[in-house]
């Protein structure tokens, strides 16, 4: 392998393909970064058998060729040097690297040794705007749970319905749930039979997967993402043009959503997202030493918000609301409200509430079928 490639290009795609890179590999070549030197282009990959990523960098190759090297100390080695042209070389299992006056050599491991990261099934496939992907991964990926003991929680489902493509998250404690709008409507018939085909019954890929595809849409500037499944590998996998993230697909059953979410809507109200956000990081400031709880008060004449710390005090908010309905008393974890403040897709938001141990449930206004969110009360004493 001889190539040359320019040293700001390998940097960034060094910089998103060491999130893949394992930190404690089961295998050592998992610590290692795949060069393939090949049609013009130098391919990098790296994968730790679950998630897997390959990115492609423009390249002058006088010679085509692979070989794996250490993917930590090699990033580190390449943002050491100026921005220049970087010519590498492969001699028997080594990498000869030269930028300017810098001279370098990495001891490095076969190609043939590393691990396949599985290629798309093309009658198994469909397309989908990366702007509104990134869109609906945000909406959903934070409510997956970080506990690596229940994989199934730690996924994002994929359906298939009415049509549409949905997502859902849940940690056991909040659950969110939004629609992927259809890309354009020349061959919808088309998309709505690949997005079938590769969704089938519903797959969950693991959230993790799907917040390094969101990143790489912004650092690739890609405007469209195709998606696709490697049944026989149980892979799903996402190209986004100069890369691709692949990702092993969760097995298991999702939690039955639908369930939790009341049919019925005691009380409804509208409030202003910005006055209820400042109200309840106030609130937050005396929860800490509590769990986080705040009450929430709803009245005809507005919501209260309320939390008390023991040991230094209390605090009290009112934020204008409407309601329709007779209102209620319920408590909330005062981080799940926050982080969902954070994503929220509109100005104004849709709050109902049944009874204080019934689930509150928050939409945007106008807009009540394309995003859903769901968070469990805490039980106070009164």
């Amino acid at each position: 392998m001889i190539v040359s490639v320019l040293q700001e290009k390998l940097v960034k795609s060094l910089s998103s393909i060491l999130r893949v890179v394992p930190s404690r590999p089961s295998l050592p070549i998992l610590s290692n970064v795949l060069l393939e030197a090949k049609e013009g282009r130098l391919r990098l990959s790296a994968t730790d058998l679950n998630l897997g990523m390959r990115l492609w960098v423009g390249a002058k190759v006088k010679k085509e060729g692979a070989l794996t090297i250490p993917a930590k100390v090699f990033s580190e080695l390449i943002s050491s040097f100026p921005p220049a042209a970087v010519e590498m070389s492969v001699s028997e299992e080594s990498l000869q690297i030269q930028c300017g006056s810098h001279k370098a050599r990495l001891a490095g491991i076969a190609a043939s040794e590393y691990p396949s990261l599985g290629k798309i099934s093309g009658s198994k496939e469909f397309v989908v705007a990366a702007n509104h992907l990134q869109e609906a991964v945000g909406r959903v990926a934070f409510a997956a749970s970080s506990d690596e003991t229940r994989p199934v929680l730690s996924g994002v489902l994929w359906f298939f319905e009415g049509g549409v493509v949905k997502l859902a998250a849940t940690d056991g404690y909040r659950l969110s749930l939004t629609a992927l709008p259809k890309t354009g409507t020349k061959g919808i018939e088309k998309w709505r039979k690949g997005a079938q085909a590769v969704l089938g019954e519903g797959l969950i890929l693991p959230a993790r997967a799907l917040r390094d595809v969101e990143r790489l849409i912004e650092e690739l500037g890609t405007t469209e993402v195709t998606v696709g499944v490697v049944s026989d590998q149980n892979l799903a996998v996402f190209s986004l043009g100069d890369g691709e993230v692949t990702t092993r697909l969760i097995e298991g059953s999702f939690p039955n959503y639908s369930q939790v979410i009341p049919k019925e809507e005691k009380s409804v109200s509208e409030i202003e997202l910005e006055s209820l956000e400042k109200a309840v990081r106030t609130a937050s400031v005396f929860a800490r030493d509590s769990a986080n709880i705040i009450r929430w008060k709803l009245a005809k004449g507005g919501l209260t918000i309320s939390a008390n710390a023991p040991a230094y005090g209390d605090s009290e908010s009112e934020v204008e609301a409407s309601l329709h309905g007779p209102g209620g008393e319920i408590a909330f974890n005062s981080r799940y409200l926050l982080e969902l403040f954070s994503i929220f897709p509109s100005e104004k938001l849709t709050f109902v509430m049944n009874e204080s141990l019934d689930p509150g449930i928050f939409k945007p206004v106008g807009k009540a079928d394309d995003f859903l969110h769901l968070i469990m009360p805490v039980r106070v004493q009164k």
